[in-house]
């Protein structure tokens, strides 16, 4: 729904762009004396839960939606919110609520709050490290309150309203058969600046462009429509009444009556130079004395937002912050709501290939990632760090799909991520299908050489070449692994082989988390005769 005609007539100003591409170019990113990368800050996107969802359900059965047994739009939306976890972007997740208006386009509108899978797609997503925000009305007018209000960078949603409501950079979601590269995260941007340098719309003349087109809120001038509403709102009248409504930001009404004679002057005395065609002026003409409709233009211009309903206010403090996806809570949702439980050896090919990468990834955009890259090269958090295992540069299409650059290719064992991600007894879902007699199973990502410590990229070497391990050396990490009880080799009891890049004066801010008994109990043991060439006997789980 939205503005009849409205995208189109806004497609010379909107640009096709790679929100991957669009993020990685916003993000906040210093290296220190040491060349390590230190990120303050992402991209905040807010994206339309109500669009969004019913992208899901037309990508399963029409009924599925309203079947909460069938998980319905949830697969869908679990495996679309896997790809949103490889942006260095924040999400926030708005959700309409109960002071939106009661019909749209005549219809009454299902509150939001009555659907099954509201409460369970708030959980998946807040396990996915993103934010689950509760509009007061429609999410698209508060997500275009918080995108003037700078909490948001950007609007994700198919609604043109959210243009209407004043929304300044807007990224609409694209049909497949329209997509070039079939990315979800391809889509069409329309900013407000450009918006009104190329084709002279203000905020005032978008609201006037829908009160004669077609909008949710009534339909619009009659003998009107998209090529009237154009030349209406982009005339003087239109700037006449934008005017209008940016010298009085409450009521409009009483000084409607002044904008409407002028109106009818301007009609009579200048028609022929308004650039408006005769249809148009006629019905202008005919319905001046009540032409706009209060409530509609109500609707456009109180519409229900956080700042009119502050108990709605969310605490945005850290928005701007990527937070770490919770894989336990995705194993439980996946077995307890998605119902994967019954193959396990499914449930987890499904993390190996959709999740993996991503959760790796979201750790190295943190603001809290620190790198240790002095001989044993890990990176992560105080209370996650993964060991690098493999690491080359290679050209690749993952950043930026219409050309290939040199990216470096990240390898982690899995079991280092189940350690480090589950509990013990989360641990135990996957345990019946991990074979410790193949070879140590590598999860990879795409990590652009910004993102990387400048001394590793040194290590690694031009593109092509990949950073190796002695032929028949065994890695730190497999001596690790083969002991679970006592100290590691050359390591005393209580100390941690794992630790963040130490600053100048010697303290380390960040440091792997320890078990209780100081001991290193991160993977399965790995048989001592059992040496692993990790440039070569290694599963990647990623597509290239």
């Amino acid at each position: 729904m939205g503005v009849l005609g409205l995208w189109t007539e806004l497609e010379p100003a909107a640009q096709k762009m790679i929100l991957s591409q669009l993020a990685r170019k916003n993000v906040n990113l210093t290296h220190n004396e040491r060349g390590h990368p230190k990120i303050h800050d992402v991209m905040t996107v807010g994206i339309d839960m109500g669009t969004f969802m019913d992208e899901c359900a037309c990508a399963v059965h029409a009924a599925g939606i309203h079947h909460p047994f069938a998980s319905g739009p949830l697969r869908p939306f679990f495996f679309r919110l896997a790809k949103l976890l490889k942006i260095p972007a924040a999400f926030v997740f708005v959700f309409d609520g109960p002071h939106r208006p009661p019909k749209k386009r005549g219809v009454a509108v299902q509150a939001q709050d009555e659907l099954w899978w509201v409460e369970d797609a708030k959980r998946i997503i807040e396990a996915f490290g993103f934010v689950a925000h509760q509009a007061p009305g429609e999410a698209e007018a508060e997500l275009a309150h918080l995108n003037r209000w700078g909490r948001v960078d950007a609007v994700w949603t198919a609604d043109s309203d959210s243009l209407v409501f004043g929304g300044q950079v807007i990224l609409r979601s694209m049909k497949a058969n329209d997509k070039q590269t079939k990315r979800l995260d391809e889509c069409t941007v329309y900013m407000a600046d450009n918006i009104g340098r190329t084709l002279g719309y203000d905020h005032g003349q978008l609201i006037l462009y829908a009160l004669v087109s077609k909008g949710d809120y009534d339909d619009g001038l009659k003998g009107g429509g998209p090529v009237s509403a154009a030349e209406i709102a982009r005339s003087s009248i239109g700037r006449d009444f934008s005017n209008v409504l940016a010298a009085t930001p409450g009521n409009a009404t009483p000084v409607l009556n002044g904008w409407r004679q002028r109106t009818l002057n301007t009609l009579h005395s200048s028609g022929r130079t308004l650039g408006i065609n005769g249809h148009a002026k006629n019905a202008l003409k005919d319905q001046i004395v009540s032409f706009p409709s209060i409530n509609p233009l109500y609707c456009y211009r109180n519409p229900a937002t956080s700042q009119s309903h502050p108990e709605y206010l969310p605490d945005s403090s850290n928005w701007s912050s990527i937070h770490q996806p919770d894989i336990g809570k995705l194993v439980d949702l996946c077995i307890q709501r998605l119902r994967w439980s019954r193959d396990r050896a499914k449930l987890l090919e499904t993390f190996r290939n959709q999740i993996w990468e991503g959760t790796m990834l979201r750790l190295i955009f943190s603001k809290s990632c620190a790198w240790n890259d002095d001989g044993h090269p890990s990176f992560g958090t105080a209370s996650r760090r993964l060991p690098v295992q493999t690491c080359s540069v290679l050209k690749t299409e993952a950043w930026n799909p219409t050309q290939k650059e040199e990216c470096v290719r990240f390898g982690v064992y899995e079991s280092d991520i189940l350690s480090e991600m589950l509990t013990e007894e989360q641990r135990q879902v996957f345990e019946p299908v991990l074979n410790s007699k193949n070879p140590a199973v590598v999860a990879r990502a795409w990590v652009p050489p910004e993102f990387i410590p400048q001394s590793m990229l040194a290590l690694v070497g031009p593109s092509g070449t990949r950073m190796k391990r002695k032929h028949g050396a065994p890695s730190r990490a497999l001596k690790k692994r083969r002991t679970l009880e006592g100290s590691v080799e050359g390591i005393p009891d209580g100390h941690s082989p794992v630790q963040a890049a130490q600053p100048s004066d010697g303290h380390s801010p960040v440091q792997a988390a320890q078990p209780s008994d100081g001991n290193i109990a991160r993977a399965p043991a790995v048989p001592v005769g059992d040496v692993i060439d990790l440039t070569v006997d290694v599963i990647d789980l990623t597509v290239d």
